[in-house]
């Protein structure tokens, strides 16, 4: 943190966690570097500075920001999708069998994509919220954080959802020319997600995937699948924290390049979910439709004012991250 507690890590603070001022294109590029860094062995992060020309603040900046087919096809390997999973039960695939260790140890980067539930949850968290500050990369996934931000004087942020990232990177092949691993989701939906992947872009590499139906004592032979598959990026679909708290936990022993938690997003891209309309997403309100589409989740949207009333209470009491003229 610096003197002025208004960056962390390089970072924007917000409520005492960096978050990078990207839109989906900079955190594109970002994660570009990064992988292209860690392969020339120079450990790159990339460049802070979004399309829309807004800048990392420094610590003189007070008044915030300057303004699948079953052939195969298109190199998709979907091992084990004979094998079903049941419920915490142990699921392989691939040939993986329960016992074998994971191959060699490198620290991959890792990508976090907070919104406003995530930025609730760590304040009580202290695991959750080291793990997000350690991160390579933290994106400003959902409107409450962007509204955070503008509260305690950061001046206006895009949003960069992890859903638009997750896409942009898939579909974009000739841009981003990386293998992919899905991981998550109940049993048949990464393969489903890889084969909707393949259709709409052929050329995209979607090395393997496995379902979040497994039990701790196979995650060696996970790791060692993932490993295997030679992939660069490593997609996690747990849900948070448990996505970001399982890459951190195997951190040491994946050998790709980048990893990132995805959560609902498997869903979507499988077909079993629908993303929310344009009007909604354009406006930061997939919130509000899934909230219409799933009243269940009531309770925890309920996190997004409270995230908010956080803010604001942290804005008043002259913590760190609060700007003197905001």
């Amino acid at each position: 943190m610096d003197e002025t507690g208004r960056i962390i890590n390089g970072r924007l603070n917000i409520t005492n966690i960096g978050v990078d001022p990207v839109d989906v294109d900079g955190a594109a590029r970002k994660i570009v570097s990064i992988i292209t860094g860690r392969k020339n062995g120079t450990d790159s992060a990339g460049d802070a500075q979004t399309p829309g020309g807004v800048d990392m603040p420094g610590a003189d900046n007070a008044g915030g920001i300057h303004a699948p087919d079953t052939d195969n096809a298109g190199g998709i390997r979907a091992p084990g999708t004979e094998s079903v999973a049941e419920p915490g039960g142990a699921y392989t695939s691939g040939g993986a069998e329960c016992g074998a260790g994971p191959c060699g140890a490198r620290h991959p980067a890792y990508a976090c994509t907070p919104n406003a539930e995530f930025m609730m949850d760590a304040q009580k968290d202290g695991e959750f919220m080291h793990i997000l500050n350690g991160a390579d990369l933290v994106v400003p996934d959902g409107a409450g954080v962007v509204l955070a931000a503008r509260l305690l004087g950061y001046g206006r942020i895009a949003r960069a959802p992890g859903f638009d990232l997750t896409k942009k990177l898939l579909l974009n092949p000739a841009e981003y020319p990386f293998s992919f691993y899905f991981l998550g989701g109940k049993p048949g939906v990464a393969e489903n997600a890889a084969k909707n992947i393949i259709k709409e872009s052929p050329e995209t590499r979607i090395t393997g995937c496995h379902d979040g139906y497994f039990d701790e004592a196979c995650e060696p032979d996970i790791v060692a699948e993932i490993n295997e598959s030679g992939a660069d990026i490593l997609l996690v679909a747990f849900g948070a924290p448990k996505a970001e708290k399982w890459i951190y936990k195997n951190r040491e022993k994946l050998q790709v390049s980048m990893c990132m938690g995805i959560g609902g997003t498997i869903d979507i891209l499988a077909g079993v979910k629908k993303p929310a309309p344009p009007f909604f997403r354009a406006h930061g309100l997939e919130w509000l439709y899934r909230l219409y589409r799933e009243p269940w989740r009531a309770k925890r949207m309920l996190k997004l004012p409270q995230f908010i009333l956080f803010a604001i209470k942290w804005k008043l009491s002259g913590r760190p991250g609060v700007s003197k003229s905001g």
